[in-house]
């Protein structure tokens, strides 16, 4: 089984809603061969990427399809956490998503405190954008994973996940965070080509994957990040790290489900 603990559905400038974008999604999973997927709703209403309003909608009830809410904790109000309350209580959501970074916060910000109330109640992971951006590199100091460890040891019975590995610093995120452990790693973003390039080149990329696995051997779960990134290249990533085939599928959809506890 594959599954993509990461990804999102964009519109592009033809498609004029949502269900075109989530009809050409459904094409590449075929093709790919992915069984399931996570779609993380950007916290931003009404955008060209789906909301966490909008992602129920789309999805359905679809047994394909988890949904990730993210609650944009810099425009919130009470109605909005009564949103995301009752769809973690009826488990519509199976984990919430901040993106320090995306908005001028960081993780121990205050404000994040209900989200991780939140967690703790309905036992589900919390995961955080991390690293550069495109063009950006001044928005990492708000996603800094020493900020991660902080919050994870202070919340010691949620799990969260790091998604992008905080690039281009893997070294840097390994070391701090190895020891932490209900911290986990999707693989989101680390095949594409500007990550690669950033980060060390793609035996850099491999490496500090296999060293995560030495380190944390369930820690580690398939993520693609669609479509900002291919969903191939990611697959492929993983086929062509040098461990078992017992490991290679963990990764794929086991080691995601044991987080998420699904």
């Amino acid at each position: 089984m594959i599954i993509d603990s990461h990804l999102h559905l964009n519109k592009t400038d033809d498609e004029t809603d949502f269900s075109q974008a989530f009809f050409r999604l459904v094409g590449v999973l075929d093709t790919n061969h992915v069984d399931k997927a996570v779609i993380i709703a950007d916290d931003i209403k009404n955008g060209n990427c789906v909301d966490t309003w909008h992602a129920l909608a789309i999805t359905n009830d679809s047994d394909r399809f988890f949904v990730i809410g993210s609650p944009n904790i810099l425009d919130i109000n009470q109605s909005d956490w009564d949103f995301f309350e009752d769809n973690l209580a009826n488990k519509k959501f199976i984990g919430l998503k901040l993106f320090p970074g995306h908005e001028p916060f960081y993780p121990t910000d205050p404000r994040c405190t209900q989200v991780y109330e939140l967690a703790e109640k309905y036992n589900v992971p919390v995961m955080f954008h991390t690293g550069i951006n495109t063009g950006d590199t001044e928005c990492a100091k708000y996603n800094d994973p020493k900020y991660i460890v902080d919050i994870a040891n202070k919340y010691p019975n949620v799990n969260f996940v790091i998604a992008h590995y905080f690039w281009p610093k893997l070294d840097y995120c390994f070391e701090i965070t190895s020891v932490v452990p209900n911290i986990y790693y999707d693989t989101s973003a680390m095949a594409d080509q500007e990550v690669i390039d950033m980060s060390g080149g793609i035996d850099k990329i491999k490496n500090i994957i296999v060293k995560t696995l030495v380190a944390k051997p369930r820690s580690v779960m398939f993520g693609s990040d669609h479509d900002m990134c291919v969903q191939s290249d990611h697959i492929k990533l993983i086929e062509g790290l040098d461990i078992s085939e017992k490991t290679k599928s963990d990764i794929m959809s086991r080691n995601f489900l044991d987080c998420f506890g699904l």
